[in-house]
Parts: structure tokens; C-alpha cells; sequence
């Protein structure tokens, strides 16, 4: 019975040994309906989903999934120092959605050249950060490697910042750090690379400085340092202490017991006891230690010959707070639940969701939009086949007519035509699979159609093919039309034999 319900239907939609009329050029317009239906919601799911991770993508990039900071009350663009934590990195990577862990810092700053001035965040890094975001972001030069941290003068910018202050790689600029309203660090730094992210409205605001010249500049831990004179006609050393850094009044405190504050104080030749300057402040900063040593004289090896130590300040002991990279996205939430509860209370922790919330909310929107586009294309498909069966079975009345009167039943000629439905609707999916996914794998590969990335973030339409999606958005219109086309189907219970086989 089912090759009789195939070969009837096959019949009917060929026109084969039957007069002419409207059955063929309707299944025609009917499938293609179908077919244009399916691709248009192929084609809007995977640009939606595209687009979606594309700019999820490059907001992660340039602020990680989750930030660890200090806990100051309001949330604020500026980073607070905190004091660098192997112990916290030890337990936040326990976690097990997360993928890495880094330092980072931000501050506000101002670029300046001989001819241009441009604002922009600054975003100090340390050798721990992942760079494979911005590797195949760059348009010249490289990234800030551990040998540019090194340096600690290098600085890596945006190809928009770039035009905007007319530099190039290997060229110089000023970077005015802003401590405060009435306070601007400024300091010559060199550009190593250039990069372009696509986004628009981030590539416009950050650069990338070493993490750790940040620090310097911004205060954040003392700098003690020692200078030795000599006084040849007295015979004697003059030293003195210097302080940088911290928070308040320095005090200097000298492992001599009896010299008070940065001096100049003196030392005769003949001593040459180990000489140790500590410098701190009046709150909790980390202080810093500078020591004298001597050594013999080669020249003159009855002479001692004094050898400042310094360790280069503390500021590096402290950081704005750790980024927290994540396998994934949608485990942002489960591991932003759990940094909560294993952090200390001095610790805060945001997600990429509570920092920019307006661009989160507008991807979530694109959902519905989706959603609508898929109802209305099935709504379509529907109505189209709907229409096709219902013209097919007036059209061919008199020949319902003859197999009743053969002794065909109503539910064998109904299954005829949803067997007839169903080869419009199957057709029209395999068409429209082609048609969508063909699409799809072209604009992938080549990136057929252009943007303008001021207007849509990006430069190009984002294809993300989710076959899971594939399949779900077949079946569900499989289901849902051959459900639909029971209705039009019911007409055939209603024709009488006998008229139907003197209907014109």
C-alpha cells in the first residue's frame, strides 16, 4: 500500500497521465516555499550564533571571562592594588571550568605625540598573560613578549589608535598615566605592535603596557635606593637614602643605629660594616631594602670600595587583580558561583556579564529575534503546503470520486495525500539544506558578505554552524507540517462519490 500511496503521489506531482492543471506548478511553488523557508532559518540561526560568539569572543579577549580584585565597595574602572597571591591563583585554578589565570592592571591615560592627543585605558600585563587572542589580531609588529616585559618601555596599541596618532611600529610616544585629578605621570614608550580586533569600541580604548611599570608609576609598593659620594679630603663616604612609592611619609630606618631619616650621613674608610636601608610608609605597603657591601679595590688592594645593592622596589608585588580565562562560556556562571564562596571577603569577584551588561543584554535579544524568524518560516511553510494539498484535492475531486467508487477508503486516500505532503516537505528540506548550508560554508570560508565594523562591530558576517541546531530545526518543522497537514486532509472524508466523478 505505501508503493501505491509513492507512485499516485509521485503521479500527481510529475503531472504524468494526467490532464493538465494546476497540481504541478503549485508543488513547485509549494517546495520552494519549504526549501526557501528552511535556508532562511538555517542561515539566521548560524549568523545569530555567529555573531553571538564573535562578540562574546573578542569582549572575553579583552577582559576575561571573571575578574579577581580587591573588595573596595562600588565597582569602579580603575584598578585597586592588591598584593600578588600564588596561594589564591593555587585554589581559583582548583576550579574546574577554569583554563588560566593572570595578572592584570587598568588605568586610565592620555597618548600623546608631536602633533596628536588621544585617551585610552591602559591595560598593564605580566609574562602569565595569553596572548592567543590577540595573535592573529596583529597587523604589525608583535605582542608584548617576555623579552618587550623585560624592556618595560614597550607598548602595543590598536591600528585605530594608530591612525588617530599617526605612529608606526618601532616609533615613540608619550603616556601620561592619570594617578589623580591633579596628578599625570608621564612616560616615553616605544610601539612594538599594532593590532585590530574588529571590535570597534574596544580597539578605540585599549593599549598594552607592561604590568609592572604600572605598578612603578602608579605607587604601588616603595623603592629604596642608596647614594654613595666620596669625599676624598676627609677621607670619608657621604651616603644618602632615597624613598619612592607608598602611601604618606616615608621613614627611613638604617641598620646604623644611630643615623635618623634619608641623611646625608658619613662613614669613614675604615668602616666596612654591611650598611641596610629599609624604607616604608605608615600603612601596610611592602617596604624595600637597599644594602652597601664592599669590595677590595683592584687597583688598590688595601682600599674598600662600596657596592649599592637594590632590589628594584616592591611595586611588583602587587597587581590590580587576576583575569580568570574559562574552557567555556556558559560555565560562567557555576564558576562565578563557586570563586564566591572559596574567595576571602577582601576579594570580589565580576563576570564579563556584570561588567558589560548592555552588551550582553543586546546579544540576548538577538535569541528572540531568532525565535521569531523561525515561527514565522514554519507559519510559511505551512500555509504554503496547506494550500498546495487543499488546490490538489479540488483539483483532482473526480479522481477521489473514482477510487471511492472503487472502494477506497477515506483513510487510504487521506494517507495518499499526506504520503504527497510529505514528498513537498521532504524535498523542500533536502533543497533548502543545500541551499542554507551551502550558504553557510561559503560566507565561513571566504567571507562573502562584507560589514562595515563601525556600524556592526564586525568585518565580515560570523557563520557558527551548531549541527545540533541543524537537526533540531528540521525535525521540528518535519513534525510540525506533517502534524498541519492532517486539516486540509479531512476535505477528502467529505466528497461524494457520485458528484465527485461528474465534478469538472
Amino acid at each position: 500500500m505505501t508503493n501505491f500511496y509513492w507512485y499516485i503521489s509521485k503521479r500527481i506531482s510529475s503531472g504524468k497521465g494526467f490532464k493538465k492543471g494546476f497540481s504541478r506548478p503549485i508543488i513547485h511553488i509549494a517546495t520552494g516555499a519549504v526549501a526557501l523557508g528552511i535556508a532562511v532559518m538555517l542561515i539566521s540561526i548560524a549568523i545569530v550564533i555567529g555573531f553571538q560568539n564573535e562578540v562574546r569572543d573578542k569582549v572575553v579577549g579583552f577582559g576575561s571571562h571573571v575578574q579577581i580584585s580587591q573588595n573596595s565597595g562600588a565597582q569602579s574602572k580603575e584598578s585597586v592594588p592588591m598584593l600578588t597571591n600564588d596561594s589564591l591563583v593555587s585554589e581559583i585554578k582548583k576550579i574546574s571550568s577554569v583554563k588560566h589565570v593572570q595578572k592584570f592592571a587598568i588605568k586610565p591615560g592620555i597618548l600623546e605625540t608631536k602633533k596628536d592627543v588621544e585617551g585610552a585605558i591602559i591595560k598593564g600585563v605580566s609574562s602569565d598573560f595569553d596572548w592567543t587572542f590577540f595573535n592573529d589580531k596583529l597587523v604589525k609588529g608583535t605582542t608584548l613578549s617576555a623579552d618587550s616585559l623585560e624592556v618595560k618601555n614597550h607598548i602595543m596599541l590598536s591600528e585605530t589608535i594608530a591612525k588617530r596618532l599617526r605612529v608606526d611600529v618601532g616609533e615613540r610616544l608619550t603616556v601620561y598615566f592619570v594617578l589623580n585629578q591633579e596628578d599625570l605621570k608621564p612616560r616615553t614608550f616605544k610601539v612594538v605592535g599594532i593590532y585590530n580586533s574588529g571590535f570597534v569600541e574596544f580597539d578605540e580604548q585599549f593599549v598594552f603596557v607592561p604590568l609592572d611599570i604600572m605598578a612603578k608609576i602608579s605607587k604601588w609598593g616603595i623603592e629604596s635606593q642608596v647614594k654613595v659620594t666620596e669625599e676624598k679630603e676627609k677621607s670619608r663616604w657621604k651616603v644618602e637614602g632615597f624613598g619612592f612609592g607608598g602611601e604618606g611619609l616615608l621613614k627611613f630606618e638604617w641598620s646604623k643605629i644611630k643615623w635618623r631619616g634619608a641623611g646625608p650621613h658619613y662613614l669613614s674608610y675604615r668602616d666596612t660594616s654591611k650598611i641596610e636601608l629599609v624604607v616604608r610608609d605608615r600603612f601596610e605597603t611592602i617596604p624595600d631594602t637597599s644594602r652597601i657591601l664592599f669590595s677590595v679595590d683592584v687597583e688598590d688592594p688595601l682600599r674598600l670600595l662600596p657596592l649599592v645593592v637594590s632590589s628594584g622596589g616592591t611595586h611588583s608585588e602587587y597587581c590590580g587583580g587576576y583575569e580568570v580565562l574559562l574552557t567555556d562560556y556558559e560555565s560562567i556562571l557555576n564558576a562565578d558561583d563557586a570563586l564566591t564562596f572559596s574567595l576571602p571577603y577582601y576579594y570580589r569577584s565580576d563576570t564579563i556579564l556584570s561588567r558589560f551588561p548592555e552588551i550582553f543584554n543586546w546579544l540576548a535579544t538577538l535569541d528572540i529575534n531568532v525565535i521569531i524568524i523561525i515561527i514565522l518560516m514554519i507559519f510559511v511553510a505551512i500555509i504554503n503546503i496547506a494550500s498546495a494539498i487543499l488546490i490538489i484535492i479540488i483539483e483532482k475531486t473526480s479522481l477521489i470520486g473514482l477510487f471511492k467508487a472503487f472502494g477506497a477508503s477515506t483513510s487510504r486516500l487521506s494517507g495518499l495525500f499526506i504520503v504527497l505532503a510529505g514528498r513537498i516537505l521532504v524535498i523542500g528540506l533536502i533543497a533548502g539544506n543545500i541551499l542554507g548550508l551551502g550558504f553557510c560554508i561559503l560566507q565561513d570560508k571566504f567571507g562573502l558578505v562584507k560589514l562595515d565594523p563601525e556600524k556592526y562591530i564586525l568585518d565580515k558576517v560570523p557563520i557558527d554552524l551548531n549541527w545540533t541546531y541543524v537537526c533540531q530545526i528540521n525535525l521540528i518543522t518535519l513534525v510540525i507540517c506533517v502534524l498541519f497537514m492532517i486539516l486540509p486532509v479531512l476535505y477528502v472524508s467529505k466528497i461524494d462519490p457520485v458528484r465527485a466523478i461528474k465534478f469538472d
